[in-house]
Order: C-alpha cells, then structure tokens, then sequence
C-alpha cells in the first residue's frame, strides 16, 4: 500500500501537475487558434453555449460524480481484497457504458423534440452530446490510474483531445462560421474517444479482472449508488451554474457566452494546475488516512497542501487583477478577435478572477468530506450556491440591465459563499485547517500581492498608457502589434514579481 506522507501527495500532484501543464499549453493553443480565426461571432458563441450544455452532463456522470465516488469506494475494497476490488471497477465500467447509452439516446430525443433554447445551440449539443460516453469512461480510467499513483498519463491526456479541436478549427477556418461549428461538434466527439483511448490500455492493465462471471449492476456497485448520486447533484448543482451562467450571458449579449469563455479559459490555468492538481493527489491519500483512523495526517496532509495552493493562487488573483488587459491583448488580441472582444473579455476575467481563491479552496477542501464519505454537505451547500448564483445573475441582468462579464462576479460570489459554509463545516467535524503560522505566511502573501498589484497598475498607466485603469468608464484601447503587447505583459509581469519577491524575502519559509 503506498504511503500516505506529505511528499506522497507531493510527487503525485507534481506528476499530475507537469501533465496537466502540458495539456493546458495545447489547451491554449487550441483557444489561441480560436480567437484568431472564429473570433467572438455569435455563432462561435453559440457554440460555447452547447459545448457548456453537453459539459454538463459530462460533469454530472462523468468525471466529478465518478471519481469522488469511486475512488473512496475502491480504496476500501482495494484494502481488503484486492481481486474483489477489480472486479467491481470491470462491472462499473460495463454498468456505466449500459446507461450513458441509454442517457444519449435520452438526451439525444429530448433535445430533438423540445425545440427549446435556441435552434443553433440545440442542434450543436445533439452533435456533442454522444461524446459523453468517451469522456465519462475517460473519468473511470483516470481514476484507476490515480488509485495505483498514476497521475502523469492523465493529466496529458487532453492533449489528445486539444489536437483533435486545432485540427478541426484549421481545416474549418475558411468555411462560413455557421458550417464551421458543425465541424468543430463533430470533432469534440472524436477528440473525447481519441482522449479515452490514450489511457484505455494502461488502465486495464493496471485492474482489469478477466476472471470471474461479469455481474452488471453488481452489489459493490449500488452501494456506491448513493454517494454517486450525491456526487451527481452536488457537482451537477456546479454546472448547472455554469450552464446558466451562458444563457444569462447570452440574454446579455450575443457574443457574451464567447467573452466569457476565453476569460475562463485564463482563469482556469492556475485552478488547474496549484488546485485541481493537488485535490486529485489528495483523495486517496486522505481516503486511506481516514479509514486508517489517522486524523493527525490528514489533518497536515490537508492543511499543508491547502497553504501551498492558496499562497500561489492569492498571488495569481493580484496577477489577474493588473495582469489581465495585456495577458488577454497578448494571447487573444490577434486576428478576428477585436478590440472589443479584448475590453469584454478582460473584464469578465476580473470577475472570475476575484473568485479565484474561493474557487480553489473549495475544491481543495472537497476531497476532505469526500475521503470521509460524506457527500451529503458539498450538496448541500452546492444547491444553496446555485440559487444564489441564480438570485444576482437575475437581479444583475434582467434587473440592472449588467452586461455579460456580470456574470462572471456572480460566480465569484457564489464560489465565496460555497468556500465559507464549507470550511465552517470543516471546522465542527474536524477542526482548524492552517496553523497559525500557515495563516501569518497566507497574510503576509496578501499584503505583497496588494502591494503588488497597486504599483503594477500605476506603471502601466503612466509609464505604458496601460487601458486597466480606465476599462471599466469605457472601450479603452489596447496596443496592437505583437512586438508591443509582448513588451506590456512582461515588463508588467517582471514588475509585479519583483515586487512580491521584495516584501517577501524569506519566501522559502512560506511553503514549507
């Protein structure tokens, strides 16, 4: 059995991370590809708005629900009986294949008879919508891959899947943007298939029971029926607020499904990498803790890897918040994006980007009542997120009138809200999560990310006539030219990290 240590959970998320890292460059490749050919069209927008319809139910049976479900469950049995536990993972996988088809077929008649939403997005999401089958089968090999301290091979393995999307968009560039989306659904169907099929063959050889009468619907498995279905509403409740959040979008403006993405697709680097990474390495370390009866180690194995993340990640919102206008001119600000998708997108990346820490820290915090098997409080406090989500996304855009990039501040707000009941929570059961000493070096990176920030923003307004300060009075003007946008990101970039180094010389102590 492996080791349930600090550098355990260390090397695993490293691994994760370094694959992850490598898909998220294709990942902006593919958005960077994008941009510059499709733009912020409504008819690219539109496309956003199904791929987000079809993610969410790839979030609902897929890899959220899948694997804080799973994972417990199979360490447990892995623990008393190894054989068992693999047969139970083959009848689950064969279980899951029988009802995502039947849950396509489903889908697939309800969409083609509502007629609701809108007649582009609909038609798009029939296309997307087998896809799921791919990528929920994708969720139960990773997570195999992940209870043998496999992290590496799936976290790369989107890559497969951004490749596919690049192709798709280059062969689709010179077609009229309502054809070019049709190409682009069909190859989000291939790309999940090609991103299963590069960890198919590991996984199996890892857990694949070929003895024994294959038993669909097994015992083992309706006992993880109930956590599933919390799993299910809980992350389901997450998605349904992304999935809302590009209708309200839309209601706001017809390309603003498209601002929102690209801004998301920036904001979601960091979640990726210092918080999604670490929660993934985290789950069966503090599963086999818990059920070891070792509160002592989960206790530091949570508080510690939750101080390293966060401490990067409030340095990341400060980065955001004076970074943001040149990162988007830079990596967005070519070709058919214009300079109103840059000011539209940028300010909807403010919005995410307030919500950063929250964000993370909810999702760090997650696998801490998951290894406990309790899935009961994240949906709870899920489904009083997404009502509240609902309640300002309403008020902000049917009743002030707020443009899109609102919607991304009630998402901010909602993860707040999310971030405080759980660690409230937290702290009953369990107790505090940081030391004292964890909080001071968490202080302390706020103040110098603060400090930070302030300085960068008046740089870049009075020395590089930076737009940020003025963007939110009005369509300010970004530099064009590549030679130029570079110059405004990285001496801002430097700027902001010399600063932060400054106020915090003795950084090596914060992430010990």
């Amino acid at each position: 059995m492996r080791q349930n240590t600090e550098f355990s959970v260390t090397k695993n998320a490293l691994s994760f991370l370094t694959g992850s890292f490598l898909s998220r460059i294709s990942g902006m490749t593919r958005d960077i590809t994008m941009a510059f050919f499709l733009g912020t069209s409504p008819s690219i927008a539109a496309f956003f708005v199904a791929y987000r319809l079809a993610n969410l139910l790839r979030r609902l049976f897929g890899e959220g629900a899948l694997l804080n479900g799973f994972i417990p469950h199979f360490e447990s049995l892995k623990g008393e009986n190894s054989k068992r536990a693999h047969s139970f993972y083959r009848d689950l996988v064969y279980s899951c294949a029988a009802v995502l088809i039947w849950i396509v077929i489903l889908g697939e008649g309800v969409l083609y008879f509502s007629g609701g939403l809108n007649g582009a997005v609909t038609r798009l999401t029939m296309i997307m919508l087998p896809g799921l089958l791919f990528i929920c089968l994708f969720a139960l090999s990773s997570a195999i891959l992940h209870s043998y301290g496999y992290f590496f091979l799936s976290g790369i393995a989107p890559v497969a899947f951004n490749i596919v999307w690049i192709v798709s968009i280059i062969f689709s560039r010179n077609l009229p943007h309502e054809t070019a989306v049709i190409n682009l659904s069909i190859a989000i169907v291939i790309a999940s298939l090609c991103q299963w099929g590069s960890v198919l063959y590991l996984s199996n050889t890892l857990s694949w029971d070929h003895s024994g009468k294959l038993c669909l619907f097994s015992r083992e498995i309706k006992l993880m029926i109930l956590p599933m279905l919390y799993g299910i509403i809980g992350v389901g409740a997450t998605q349904i607020n992304g999935a809302l959040d590009a209708l309200f979008a839309r209601a706001a403006s017809l390309e603003g499904p498209a601002y929102l993405t690209y801004a998301m697709r920036l904001e979601q680097l960091p979640i990726a990498l210092f918080a999604i990474s670490l929660a993934t390495a985290l789950l069966p370390s503090l599963s086999r803790a818990y059920k070891n009866g070792d509160i002592p180690t989960f206790s530091t194995l949570l508080g510690r890897s939750m101080t390293r993340s966060i401490v990067v990640l409030i340095m990341g919102t400060g980065a955001i918040l004076c970074l943001g206008g040149s990162s988007v001119n830079l990596i967005y600000g070519h070709g058919d994006f214009t300079q109103q998708s840059s000011w539209h997108t940028t300010v909807a990346l403010w919005g995410y980007g307030v919500g950063l820490v929250p964000m993370a820290w909810s999702i760090l915090l997650a696998p801490a009542f998951y290894s406990r098997k309790d899935f009961r409080t994240p949906t709870i406090f899920s489904l009083v997120c997404i009502a509240t989500n609902l309640l300002i996304n309403s008020v902000l855009i049917f009743g002030f009138g707020c443009g899109a990039e609102s919607v991304a501040l009630s998402t901010s707000v909602a993860a707040t809200l999310n971030a405080t009941l759980l660690t409230r929570k937290h702290h009953q059961v369990i107790g505090s999560i940081f030391t004292p000493g964890q909080r001071r070096s968490m202080l302390k990176i706020i103040f110098a990310s603060a400090v930070a920030t302030g300085i960068t923003l008046a740089y870049g307004h009075t020395v590089l006539n930076d737009p940020s300060l003025t963007l939110l009075w009005g369509n300010a003007h970004f530099p064009d030219g590549l030679k130029v946008q570079l110059l405004h990101f990285v001496s801002q970039l430097a700027l902001f990290a010399i600063v932060i180094g400054g106020v915090t010389l003795d950084t090596k102590r914060i992430f010990k």
